[in-house]
């Protein structure tokens, strides 16, 4: 009897934790790599990634509302990958303007010692 009890205690214990709540994890990662993008500035309506990326974790978010947890986690790391492209692309734009900056201001620096030389 004792030992019939134990088990069932066991069970019930075992069946418990096996049934946490879903975790949002996820969508706490997709919102801080929206979040870090928008600071880096693809906040930019010219960003398509980011439009992309807030469309799908509100997608996420209703996925997990509905506790569609494999679709919310789907859409949620897509919307992490989305914003860390329009990050990327941001970064990449101002890779080229500075570097096409650089460009201009050697080939000012070259034709003024082209000019000074007799």
């Amino acid at each position: 009897m004792r030992t019939d009890l134990l088990l069932v205690a066991s069970a019930v214990m075992l069946a418990a934790c096996s049934h946490s709540p879903p975790s949002n994890e996820p969508l706490g990662v997709s919102r801080t790599a929206i979040e870090i993008a928008r600071a880096s500035g693809a906040d930019d309506p010219s960003v398509g990634e980011m439009t992309l990326a807030q469309d799908k974790l509100a997608q996420a978010e209703v996925a997990a509302r509905a506790n569609d947890k494999v679709k919310a986690r789907r859409l949620s790391e897509q919307a992490a990958i989305d914003a860390q492209v329009a990050r990327s692309r941001i970064a990449a734009e101002k890779s080229r303007k500075a570097a096409a900056e650089i460009d201009a201001s050697l080939a000012a620096l070259r034709e003024e010692m082209t000019r000074s030389q007799p």
